[in-house]
């Protein structure tokens, strides 16, 4: 027994020893999930244009700002650390890196035409786990100039349009659309621990309360070109209709744009101003994607059909062959329909994959309009 009693304390330093390795490891992993993440505010092209609403004297459509202010407010009212502002419509190219838990992030502003100088410029910087882009050019065109994760912040508008970001290598990408009425995003970047793979990203669009125009503020938003008009009670005579689901198709990707007839209740014509743009579209109906098999999708066009109120306007990219052939269908639509309707489009509730777009059919109209002269 006298022999035992120093290898019993031997025993017990070891375990005392482990426990608090034990316990200094755990307060490292707690001390790593308390570390601040990767906040990243992006901006493009932010207070362009301030209309006035004819009626109410309030302001719209690209609300000025301090950019500064809002970034702090944005992220104070998180507990984030402003780590970046990266802007979309940069006019000169840059490329900094910062780090999160020992693993670098590239952070890069690539103005229009100069995607040739992304590459080398990584070269330079070495590893890094991802790679941000802010720029006007085409997602697809960065994603092919880079290698590994990055993730691309939408800047480039197409007839008012913003184009949708994209990403590689990242869980996920929420957000993909930077609000078109006030063109600034929130970007959280989360790198997990050492030994696993894989970044993640979540994102969102910021808000901001209206408040009354300058007196001097102009109320025309623009002149509507030729075509733009509207029947509500004929379904196949609508201009706006059809210029509307051009859009969607082209900015969403979608297979088929739907939306029902009576979500546009006039056209636009002549000079427009807020309140002729909501006599058109009352309903602030936000563009949503959804995935539907064949069956579903055939479903609904046979609904859609009829000579009712629940008649649909529709548009594709090509023809639809009948009977349609077996695959997924990626559908655009407005939230109103996906919703169900009411109870009137019950089919619409569906659909999978669904995807807020955080564009609303006015934001497409507005991007149809022509500038005011002078």
């Amino acid at each position: 027994m006298p022999t035992a009693r120093p290898l019993l304390g031997r025993l017990a330093l070891v375990a005392g020893a482990l426990l608090v390795g034990a316990y200094l490891v755990l307060l490292q992993v707690r001390a790593n999930d308390r570390e601040p993440p990767l906040v990243v505010v992006w901006t493009a092209g932010v207070v362009e244009q301030t209309v006035r609403h004819p009626r109410t004297g309030r302001a719209g459509w690209g609300v000025q700002a301090d950019v500064d202010a809002l970034i702090a407010r944005i992220t104070g009212a998180r507990g984030w650390r402003t780590t970046a502002h990266l802007r979309s419509d940069a006019e000169t190219f840059s490329l900094r890196v910062e780090e999160i838990r020992g693993r670098r992030v590239a952070l890069a502003e690539v103005p229009t035409g100069g995607l040739g100088a992304l590459k080398p410029a990584l070269a330079a910087e070495g590893d890094v786990a991802l790679v941000v882009v802010a720029t006007r050019e085409a997602p697809a065109a960065v994603l092919a100039a880079v290698d590994g994760p990055v993730a691309v912040l939408p800047g480039a508008y197409v007839d008012g349009v913003p184009d949708g970001g994209e990403a590689r290598g990242v869980d996920r990408l929420v957000a993909p659309w930077i609000d078109s009425r006030l063109r600034v995003g929130v970007l959280e970047v989360r790198l997990p621990g050492d030994g696993t793979e894989g970044v993640a990203l979540t994102g969102t669009a910021v808000d901001l309360p209206l408040r009354e125009a300058p007196a001097d503020a102009p109320t025309a938003l623009g002149d509507a070109p030729t075509g733009l008009d509207h029947d509500t009670v004929h379904l196949g005579r609508s201009g706006l209709g059809r210029a509307l689901l051009e859009r969607m198709l082209a900015v969403t990707g979608a297979d088929v744009a739907l939306v029902n007839h009576l979500a546009l209740r006039a056209g636009l014509t002549g000079r427009v101003d807020l309140a002729g743009l909501e006599a058109a579209l009352p309903f602030q109906n936000e563009i949503v994607l959804q995935t539907f098999d064949s069956a579903q999708l055939a479903a609904i066009l046979a609904q859609g059909a009829g000579e009712d109120t629940r008649h649909l306007l529709v548009g594709t990219r090509e023809p639809l062959p009948s009977p349609l052939p077996a695959r997924s269908w990626r559908v655009a639509t407005v939230d109103y329909l996906a919703n169900g309707g009411r109870g009137g489009w019950a089919a619409f509730t569906e659909g999978r994959d669904r995807v807020r777009t955080r564009l609303r059919l006015d934001d497409l109209a507005i991007g149809l309009l022509l500038p005011v002269p002078g």
